[in-house]
């Protein structure tokens, strides 16, 4: 059966992020295949293979034009957020941006998703989706953690290993999870979150503050201090602060996703909008791949960025994907 855009889970994955790999196989059924690599597959699937139409417009960078200028190799894989960077502001793939998908595949070019969205866990898997290594948060930090939510009256969720999202009551807050095709978070009460990551409970891989964004910027040095050495703290988007294990980062995992897929970081492109996507653009920009930030992402993404493309409601990642079709055209 022929699709015009597949998903395939990669071989291995991150720390932080799931990468999912475009390829022309049939959707793997591994249990960790979230559901929003499902809808991505499912908005590609059976669309005509139609081209690109006429270059959008970008916001200009001398820069990006340098590092594309300058290239004297082909690009062999394009790492890309999700939410906020491929998908629009209804969180859909718009066609335009399945079609320079769908060509990028075609010409030879590997397109992974590097995705903070929740899936059972911070894993590295082999290819039928069984975990090769788990990375999780300590039951002391989780409990502090735990005791400064209570104390300073902020809403805090644990990610957990039984395809679970926790948290002792669900509000207004929580519902902010919805649109990400992430598991609803359960209420277990003060008595649950108590026991999140004792022996035989529920093990935590990642916990997240929620709620306003200028409280949580208040908070988020004296969390930074207080966890140093037990948990990395950095931030996907506006009113939602992350709480890691030490090291796990998207950095990590597109690390691993490229000596799965056998190709160095030079031949790459990364694209996000978010602070977690930091790491990952400069992997690639430090080893003279191309980084780049859509036109809604933060200021120290677009600080770090060779070039800076359209926002993601209008066709940015399209256009990124464009930049990488001709400069491989070039080099034909």
């Amino acid at each position: 059966m022929e699709t015009s855009a597949r998903v395939m889970i990669l071989s291995i994955f991150s720390h932080l992020s799931l990468a999912y790999c475009w390829a022309p196989t049939m959707l793997r059924s591994a249990p960790q295949v979230s559901s929003v690599a499902r809808r991505i597959a499912a908005a590609c699937h059976d669309r005509p293979r139609t081209r690109l139409g006429p270059r959008m417009s970008s916001v200009p960078s001398t820069c990006g034009e340098d590092a594309l200028l300058s290239r004297t190799q082909k690009f062999q894989a394009i790492f890309t957020d999700v939410d906020g960077t491929l998908l629009n502001k209804q969180h859909q793939l718009d066609p335009e941006t399945c079609a320079a998908i769908n060509e990028a595949v075609n010409s030879g070019v590997k397109v992974v998703m590097a995705t903070g969205v929740f899936i059972q866990g911070l894993l590295v898997c082999d290819n039928e989706g069984n975990a090769i290594q788990e990375i999780k948060l300590g039951r002391e930090t989780v409990q502090e953690l735990v005791t400064y939510s209570n104390t300073h009256q902020i809403t805090i969720v644990a990610y957990t290993d039984k395809d679970m999202i926790v948290t002792s009551e669900t509000n207004k807050d929580t519902d902010v999870l919805r649109p990400y095709n992430e598991p609803p978070p359960t209420s277990v009460g003060e008595e649950g979150m108590r026991r999140l990551g004792a022996e035989g409970e529920l093990c935590v891989y990642k916990m997240m503050f929620i709620g306003e964004e200028a409280i949580l910027k208040r908070h988020r040095p004296e969390i930074e201090q207080k966890f140093a050495g037990v948990a990395a703290v950095t931030k996907a988007m506006d009113g939602m602060l992350e709480i890691l294990p030490p090291g796990a980062s998207k950095a990590s995992g597109v690390r691993r996703a490229m000596q799965a897929l056998g190709v160095s970081p030079a031949a790459c492109m990364a694209m996000g909008d978010g602070e977690n996507d930091l790491e990952m653009l400069k992997l690639v920009k430090e080893a003279g791949g191309l980084a780049v930030a859509v036109g809604n992402a933060v200021p120290k993404l677009k600080e770090v960025a060779d070039r800076t493309v359209n926002d993601h409601d209008k066709l940015g990642a399209a256009e990124a994907i464009r930049l990488v079709l001709e400069s491989n055209a070039k080099l034909s």
